[in-house]
Formats: C-alpha cells, structure tokens, sequence
C-alpha cells in the first residue's frame, strides 16, 4: 500500500470516535487547541507494522523534552473498525508505560470507530489500506 501526501488538507475535525473508555468524542476535541497533534493511524492487533510505528514513536518521543497533554497532544487511531475500546485500553496502558513521562495518561489518546469515519479521516491525509480476506490482516 502507500502514502499519499496531502499537504495543506484539513482533517475532518467532526468526525465521531469512541477512545479508550468508551467515551463518544470527536477528532477535533483534541486539536484546535493551539498544540500541536500527532497522529499515529494503525490497528492495534496488527501482527507487526503497527507495533513499529508505535515502539518507533516512543523511542523518539523520549529524546522530546516537551509534555504531553501540556505541550501537545498523541491520537492513536485504529483503522479496523472491529477493534473495541477495550483493546484500545489495553494498547493504551502498555504504551504509557513504555513511554513512561508525565502527562502521556491525559494527552495520549487511542480511538475506535466505525467505518466511515475511519474510511474519511484516512482518506483525508491519504493513508491506504485493504483487508486482505485470506489472511484477515490489513495490508498497510
């Protein structure tokens, strides 16, 4: 699959999820905020992609002397519209703790959804991807 650079494009800031807890939230309750956002799109049973984003994304956060939750924001969101909640909760604990800095609880987020929000936002910054039927895992 690949990755096409949208530039300039606005994500689509209404766009419903469910984080961690099961709370309702939208995409923009995290930006607009006047920090800066990073946004990590994965699926949180991936066998192996996924997994590197995210141990990549801590090891670099480490060297980043800046707070999350205070100074920016981390949203996690699963592509697989069959991941719960809870799976993200536990993908969540891991990578906190991983990570191990002040502030990541509070502005580290990882979101679930249903397909067309997810087939939106990424689209919107052109991420691709397609389940393979045979193996039941996302080619990314």
């Amino acid at each position: 699959m690949s990755f096409e650079q949208k530039l300039d494009a606005q994500v689509p800031l209404e766009l419903p999820f469910v984080d961690e807890t099961g709370r309702e939230v939208k995409l923009g309750d995290y930006f607009g905020q006047g920090k800066p956002v990073i946004l990590t799109l994965v699926y949180y049973e991936c066998p192996m992609m996924c997994t590197q984003v995210l141990n990549g994304l801590v090891a670099s956060l480490k060297d980043v002397p800046f707070e999350p939750g205070k100074d920016f924001e981390i949203v996690t969101v699963s592509f697989n519209p069959e991941e719960t909640p809870k799976l993200a909760a536990v993908k969540k604990q891991t990578y906190v703790k991983e990570y191990g800095r002040a502030g990541a609880q509070e502005g580290w987020h990882f979101l679930t959804g249903r397909l067309e929000p997810i087939r939106r936002l990424t689209h919107s910054v052109g991420f691709k991807y397609a389940l393979d039927e045979r193996s039941g895992q996302y080619v990314h």
